[in-house]
């Protein structure tokens, strides 16, 4: 439920570079390392949650194979937005839940609190899931330690893409790539909304999402993802676990007028730089961000007759006014977090580049 993704986002490029992936050891004081073995037939229960805005369609058809999965203690939360309630064929196993304001980590968050199963997966409501996509996210939970699973995405926004690692990102200047469709499961630095799952001891000893990601929700559950690999727990990422994701280009998060999208998608990455960002890389994350918001602001006929580029001045003020509103959000609804997210995995040691 993403208005393009955080690869669109950073223009979908990763540069060469030489880089260490170290594991975290960290231990979780609250909990002890305790190994599941059971079989698939014996899996641990699932809540299955399903925030939805104005996608009854291709959601009726997501319960419907979710529900050729599920056994007799998993539970589906659809989680409606807004005031359009989708249309759902009634099933004892199926739950609705509604939202009065749009808000995709508030949707996440009602979802977690109506359940009460250790397990917690989150799919969007414009994918297609592939066959033994519950079975393959338990598997992964072998002990109490991992926390969360991200899992494969077929999505175009990964075409293309050369990095070897699911998640990639570069604590000098915040830039993130996502690559969910690799043929390996490895340890991942985050998940993506799209097919994600968690223990929830976890995801409750973080308090769930952060609600003041508004709107696209850029960055919502790359914070999550952070707090929880700060809380001692690892993620893993699992080639197994499929889903298809259509990325629908209408309701959901991709709703907004482009400018509005762009305003929304620089003050929450502002409000996420205010939380995580190191001080001693301030002047790094500023330019490379203001790159950004340069080349997302280029108009369609930059090089037109000339062959100058020129650039849509609405979105610089949009975009610029959301980075001034991102801040403004983290003074007053915000908690400091710092750079310490105890995740070096798959993230980029800026002193030795390769040429």
């Amino acid at each position: 439920m993403r208005t393009y993704g955080l690869n669109y986002f950073f223009s979908g490029r990763a540069h060469t570079t030489e880089s260490t992936v170290v594991l975290s050891q960290s231990p979780v004081d609250s909990l002890q390392s305790t190994r599941h073995t059971d079989s698939p037939s014996k899996r641990r229960p699932f809540d299955i949650i399903i925030p939805t805005w104005r996608r009854s369609p291709t959601l009726q058809e997501t319960i419907d194979v979710l529900l050729r999965q599920c056994r007799e203690q998993d539970c589906i939360f659809i989680v409606s937005q807004g005031k359009i309630r989708p249309s759902i064929k009634p099933d004892s196993r199926v739950k609705v839940l509604h939202c009065r304001v749009p808000n995709l980590p508030a949707a996440r968050n009602a979802g977690l609190r109506a359940g009460n199963s250790p397990l917690v997966l989150y799919i969007d409501d414009d994918c297609l899931v592939k066959p033994g996509l519950l079975d393959a996210h338990a598997s992964c939970y072998h002990d109490n330690l991992i926390g969360a699973v991200a899992g494969y995405v077929d999505d175009p926004l990964f075409s293309g893409l050369t990095t070897k690692v699911p998640s990639f990102f570069n604590p000098a200047t915040g830039e993130l790539i996502q690559h969910f469709n690799l043929p390996l499961s490895q340890p991942s630095l985050s998940v993506m909304g799209a097919n994600m799952s968690f223990l929830r001891t976890a995801l409750e000893i973080v308090n769930g999402f952060d609600e003041n990601y508004l709107h696209n929700a850029i960055w919502e559950e790359i914070d999550v993802s952070f707090r929880i690999r700060h809380a001692g727990f690892a993620i893993h990422y699992c080639s197994l676990a499929k889903v298809r994701h259509l990325r629908q280009p209408d309701g959901g998060c991709r709703h907004d007028p482009l400018l509005c999208d762009l305003y929304h998608q620089f003050a929450n990455t502002a409000y996420f730089a205010c939380t995580f960002a190191s001080l001693h890389h301030v002047v790094t994350w500023i330019k490379f961000w203001i790159y950004r918001l340069e080349y997302l602001s280029r108009g369609n006929a930059a090089k037109k007759n000339t062959g100058r580029i020129r650039h849509d001045l609405l979105s610089l003020i949009a975009g610029t006014i959301g980075i001034a509103a991102g801040c403004g959000r983290f003074l007053i609804h915000g908690k400091r977090r710092g750079p310490n997210i105890n995740t070096p995995c798959g993230i980029r040691q800026m002193s030795r580049r390769s040429t």
